[in-house]
């Protein structure tokens, strides 16, 4: 959906939003069983100031996603005003004490380059301060996506034997969410769309 949406409106990624994103995301997560969906690009930091003005330009998903689940939307609310690291999950999952496996040929981590804001949610966190919640600086996350970039297809993170409220920190309503332990599956963006193999090598992502 980003990928053709950007193709289509001829953006170029990071900045890139979807309209009714609750309405386009809410099909997929009710036949996946998820509890909560959302899309984090990568942002350089040198993007930063840019990326900010995106989100505070393209912030109305959040109003449609309360009109679509029959919450009151508010006339007037605020988002963070910068890629932050607030501590929204446990202190386990963070990436304190993580030291990655994966070295690219620089000698380094190709993550290590980025942010990672988390954006467009379905359903809308009722804590906004999740938006812009730099994702890469939480253990689960930035392990699994260091699988998603070395394979280069979608992965599941190990289980998490917590319940998804507690896992996020009341970040999600109550009654949305179970009793079971949790995963977190990511899986690319393409900034290009292609079904060559070749081309996919070569293609750029965002997460």
């Amino acid at each position: 959906l980003f990928t053709a949406h950007a193709k289509e409106h001829n953006l170029t990624f990071p900045f890139v939003s979807l309209d009714y994103f609750a309405q386009k995301a809410a099909p997929a997560l009710f036949a996946a069983h998820g509890d909560i969906m959302s899309y984090q690009p990568l942002v350089l930091p040198s993007e930063e100031t840019m990326w900010i003005e995106h989100t505070q330009l393209h912030k109305e998903w959040i109003q449609e996603g309360y009109v679509f689940h029959g919450r009151t939307a508010v006339d007037t609310f605020e988002i963070p005003t910068f890629i932050h690291d607030e501590e929204m999950l446990p202190s386990s999952l963070k990436t304190s004490s993580y030291s990655s496996s994966h070295v690219d040929s620089q000698g380094g981590n190709y993550l290590d380059r980025f942010l990672a804001p988390n954006w467009q949610t379905e359903v809308v966190p009722p804590l906004l301060n999740m938006i812009n919640l730099n994702m890469l600086g939480q253990e689960i996350y930035r392990r699994t996506a260091e699988e998603v970039m070395f394979h280069r297809e979608g992965r599941f993170s190990p289980l998490v034997d917590k319940e998804f409220a507690e896992l996020v920190e009341s970040g999600v309503e109550e009654d949305s969410v179970n009793e079971s332990p949790h995963s977190i599956f990511l899986y690319p963006v393409y900034k290009e769309m292609t079904l060559n193999a070749e081309t996919e090598d070569k293609a750029e992502k965002t997460i």
